[in-house]
């Protein structure tokens, strides 16, 4: 076993300040100059102080503020809004940072098998295979980097996965054979991914509180929804302007050529802001108000044997690989749905409005999703099933009919279920690691996002040559029946956490313990399970 080195901290915040407090109680529950009579003070303190009082270690108590039957859901969400104020502005540069990278990334994505196939003249099988191993080794690169996270730290981490995606991106927009996108593909790509989504996750635990952590991360799931919305736009903006293409320099750019010229340009944005980030971590155990944190040093090298002996490990695995089918219905709409709607609907179909429907519900669901779970004190297993089995089934819409209303109910109602499972899918997978060993476990609930798309590529491929191939005629075509093949895989997620919820949720798991609406500020019972990691197995 190698040896850890502790992190260096720098203490920002003073030792002992109780004037931050939200409630400071009574001189009763100050300092005692007399020794004898310290246990004294201390029992009829326990005795008198409220129920659900947190009490931090600088002496400062806090009372759980008590939520009347006249509190609004506005009122609420406004008041767990204003927490994330007294976030660093690290996390709001997190967050333009995801913006920014999920609208290159997703604007590639939307685009990629269709370019290999219209610039490269592949086939739907290869270039449903190539974007099958880009999965593939996002995944496998993934887990392995994701020890070298924890020991790089989250700016080296993040800069790295910038600058990687950055190069990843400039290749295929220069591109001009197939060797040379296929290289871009499997090397700088993969590699920025690895480094990093999984960073950015990590960013947000390390830079909030455990009061304001839960709706940090759902306002995380929103950045990532915004920039799905973002890279629609660029896209029909690209193809409202430039559908046949633009002749300069004696060069012709296709629309998706000049698509993925303004992803590298975005992706220019993301390499600096990152070097604005920091390697803090914010205290928990200080007050909100006082926001405190400490700078970290250098970390150990991770013991992989210490992290595969916990079982909360191979839950966290078991979870979030399950959820991999509900995946590939997320991954078939950038890998099957473009092809399909415009070899069905025609050239100027704009796919790109119909996929960009989706983030948008998601972006305005999310927040009273969530909300929804606090108030109806719904456990982790019953929300991660509900939104399963809602994204799963969204999918056969598609097999009923043919039409733009279909596929607009197909994106609305995937989005519904998204804004249910995804954040608190992400929160669970984050908050599970030990304090200081959180790379692995993001990179391991990254994964799904990435394996999934090794089904798909291949699927995909197999079903557009077959029930939806070019340039066939229309009653050639088997849409609803390709549509439904694809259901199947999507509900096999809501199928198996279903059979298998009890061995990942068992009964006397206490993050299986209703949310108490009444006591979110408590560290014991966070909203949505957002606590401190334990170094205990659950």
């Amino acid at each position: 076993m190698a040896a850890e080195e502790e992190p260096v901290a720098t203490r920002v915040a003073p030792d002992s300040d109780t004037t931050h407090a939200p409630l400071v109680v009574s001189p009763k529950h100050g300092v005692q100059s007399d020794p004898g009579s310290s246990q004294r003070w201390q029992d009829d303190a326990d005795r008198d102080r409220p129920q659900g009082t947190v009490v931090y270690d600088t002496g400062t108590e806090v009372q759980p503020r008590r939520r009347t039957t006249d509190d609004g859901w506005c009122e609420e969400f406004s008041s767990e809004m204003r927490k994330l104020l007294h976030a660093p502005i690290d996390l709001w540069i997190v967050y333009s940072i995801k913006v920014a990278e999920c609208t290159a990334y997703y604007g590639l994505s939307y685009v990629y098998t269709h370019y290999l196939t219209e610039e490269f003249g592949m086939t739907d099988q290869e270039a449903g295979s190539l974007y099958a191993v880009y999965g593939l080794l996002c995944t496998v690169i993934g887990v392995l980097m994701g020890v070298s996270i924890d020991r790089l730290g989250v700016r080296k981490s993040m800069i790295t996965g910038c600058v990687c995606c950055l190069v990843a991106r400039i290749m295929t927009f220069c591109a001009t054979t197939k060797f040379a996108v296929c290289l871009a593909s499997v090397t700088f790509g993969p590699l920025g991914a690895a480094f990093q989504l999984p960073s950015l996750a990590l960013a947000v635990r390390r830079y909030t509180h455990e009061e304001n952590r839960a709706f940090a991360f759902s306002f995380f799931y929103v950045a990532l929804c915004l920039a799905c919305m973002l890279s629609s736009v660029i896209i029909n903006r690209v193809r409202a302007e430039y559908l046949d293409g633009l002749l300069l320099l004696g060069f012709r750019f296709t629309w998706m050529r000049i698509v993925l010229f303004w992803c590298s340009v975005i992706s220019v944005y993301c390499v600096v802001a990152a070097c604005y980030v920091r390697d803090i971590q914010v205290r928990s155990d200080r007050p909100l108000e006082e926001e405190a944190y400490d700078h970290q040093g250098p970390r150990g090298r991770t013991d992989l044997r210490d992290i595969i002996n916990q079982r909360k490990f191979w839950r966290v695995c078991g979870v979030t690989f399950i959820f991999c089918g509900v995946r590939m219905a997320f991954r078939h709409m950038d890998a099957t749905f473009p092809k399909y709607f415009i070899r069905t609907h025609g050239h100027d179909a704009p796919f790109e409005l119909i996929v960009g429907l989706e983030p948008l519900v998601t972006m305005v669901a999310t927040p009273f999703a969530t909300m929804m779970i606090v108030k109806l004190r719904m456990r982790l297993d019953q929300t991660l099933l509900v939104g399963a089995f809602i994204s799963g089934i969204s999918v056969f819409i598609l097999s009923v009919e043919e039409t733009y209303r279909s596929a607009i109910a197909f994106v609305f109602i995937i989005a519904i279920g998204e804004a249910i499972w995804s954040p608190k899918l992400y929160e669970y997978s984050t908050m599970a690691a030990p304090e200081g060993r959180e790379g692995i476990f993001v990179a391991i609930s990254f994964a799904p996002l990435y394996l999934s798309s090794v089904p798909v590529g291949y699927l995909s491929g197999w079903v557009l040559a077959t029930f939806c191939p070019r340039n066939s005629a229309p009653e050639e075509k088997q849409g609803q029946l390709m549509w439904f093949i694809i259901g199947l895989t999507s509900l096999s997620s809501f199928c198996m956490l279903w059979m298998c919820r009890n061995r990942l949720f068992p009964p006397d798991d206490d993050e299986q313990s209703p949310l108490d609406t009444d006591t979110l500020q408590m560290p014991q019972m966070p909203p949505l399970s957002a606590r401190t990691a334990r170094e205990e197995d659950f």
